[in-house]
């Protein structure tokens, strides 16, 4: 049913689409398929507004996002922008020599005049720079201190994280 409906708002191909959780019921394949049909659509310039839990998708296609909570807007605008604005003064980093707790233990420990440690996620530990300190003294002090350094470079928020932050319980 899902493919049906699809198909028939591409049908007459007019310039705005209009869509609501269009790939929810999609198996991978035809969820390709649609990607790729988006994204053509793109390509000559046409507008697709669409609504989505699904914040993969907005990343994929959205240049311009709104997020909504209990139907009020609380964040819009260039989805570029809000990232690096979420992301601002804010590092990735891992290291060869340390597991990611040992390593977040090492800069609460060693840095903290540096930087104060924001999350541990999969594969890096995300900082964020005290007022007045520059990426290059942090680098520094870790490179003398010894951190075996595998990943440093700046922290760029998923779509999720933001909405998250934005809108999850601890904003009511």
């Amino acid at each position: 049913q899902q493919k049906v409906q699809i198909t028939q708002a591409f049908i007459n191909e007019p310039d705005i689409l209009i869509l609501d959780e269009p790939f929810s019921g999609l198996d991978p394949v035809n969820s390709k398929i649609f990607q790729d049909a988006l994204l053509g659509y793109i390509r000559e310039d046409r507008i697709i507004i669409f609504s989505s839990h699904q914040m993969s998708y907005v990343e994929e296609f959205c240049e311009d996002i709104a997020i909504v909570n209990k139907g009020e807007i609380i964040l819009s605008g260039n989805l570029k922008d809000i990232k690096k604005k979420f992301g601002e003064n804010r590092l990735v980093l891992s290291a060869c020599n340390y597991s990611l707790e040992k390593l977040k233990e090492v800069c609460e420990n060693n840095f903290s005049e540096l930087v104060d440690v924001n999350e541990v996620k999969k594969e890096f530990i995300v900082l964020e720079l005290k007022k007045d300190i520059s990426k290059k003294q942090l680098l520094l002090a870790l490179i003398n201190s010894g951190v075996d350094i595998e990943k440093f470079g700046e922290y760029e928020p998923t779509l999720t994280d933001i909405f998250v932050l934005k809108a999850g319980d601890n904003n009511e």
